[in-house]
């Protein structure tokens, strides 16, 4: 089991224990890159200091209904590029799927809106639906959610072991816990403290395409020092494959261009031999000469 955070504007960069949090074990750390068309002006900062601590980066966006999908879109992007959000060994991003506001509920009339921002996401490199098992319910039950890789939030009773999903699909992040941040800490939204949005990860999904599946189990102990499951020296390794595919992908590419280019060059000067050769004399009596 690996751990993750989500944070954005209500979280301040600096007051937050990045190393500490690191070193106890958290994995991934996602940031939240827009909301609507407005971009968070923490992420930045938030994303840096994540990087630095060693976290795996990961981003959503807050999707509204009363705005432009297109528009969201574009800042969603414009805000991962102003970030650095999007290399190889980030993990996909997630559309937050909730009402707008307590005045704006959502609803079935907002399915289309969602699937659209999703289907948009998605054509990029992927996307997590990030969404509780009553928005979904709320939204019609669409079946577009259930073919997308599930961030689920429930903030259960820390007797459960499961969160509830959509049509009990299978989670791959279950947003558990709200409060300071703890590795074991139970499930449950901390009233008095409610500083951190805390996730239990299964299956992460990266910018390359890999997807990676952690046991339910087992390594707790193992939690005490930064990398101590070796998912820094994966991540490496796998961005390392993909860096040596993609040139050899290129180097093949770029044979095939090569051959291509002399097999053009020798029909032109074919053609232009053709082209050179001089025109039948003809007699003025119409023969041939």
């Amino acid at each position: 089991m690996l751990y993750a955070i989500d944070v954005s504007h209500h979280q301040s960069p600096s007051a937050l224990d990045w190393a500490g949090m690191r070193a106890a074990g958290c994995d991934l750390c996602i940031v939240r890159l827009t909301y609507g068309t407005k971009k968070d002006a923490l992420a930045k900062e938030h994303a840096k200091r994540a990087r630095d601590a060693g976290f795996a980066i990961g981003a959503y966006a807050f999707a509204r209904p009363t705005e432009p999908v297109a528009d969201q879109f574009q800042a969603f992007w414009e805000a991962a590029g102003a970030i650095g959000y999007g290399k190889v060994e980030d993990v996909i991003p997630a559309l937050d799927i909730e009402d707008d506001t307590p005045a704006r509920p959502i609803g079935p009339e907002h399915a289309a809106f969602f699937e659209e921002f999703a289907a948009l996401l998605k054509a990029t490199q992927g996307c997590y639906a990030y969404i509780t098992q009553r928005d979904w319910t709320r939204l019609g039950k669409p079946d577009w959610v259930l073919r997308l890789p599930l961030f689920v939030a429930h903030y259960a009773a820390p007797s459960r072991p499961e969160p509830a999903t959509p049509n009990g699909m299978p989670w791959c992040i279950w947003q558990h816990r709200v409060g300071p941040f703890e590795i074991n800490g139970p499930s449950g939204y901390d009233q008095i403290h409610p500083l951190l949005d805390q996730s239990r990860v299964r299956r992460l999904h990266f910018f390359n395409g890999e997807e990676m599946t952690f046991a339910d189990a087992g390594d707790e102990e193992l939690r005490l020092v930064p990398d101590a499951d070796g998912t820094d020296a994966v991540r490496q390794a796998r961005h390392d494959a993909w860096v040596q595919a993609s040139a050899t992908e290129a180097a093949l590419t770029s044979q095939a261009d090569l051959l291509e280019a002399d097999r053009n060059r020798a029909f032109r000067a074919e053609m232009d031999t053709l082209d050179d050769e001089p025109e039948s004399e003809v007699d003025p009596e119409g023969n041939n000469a």
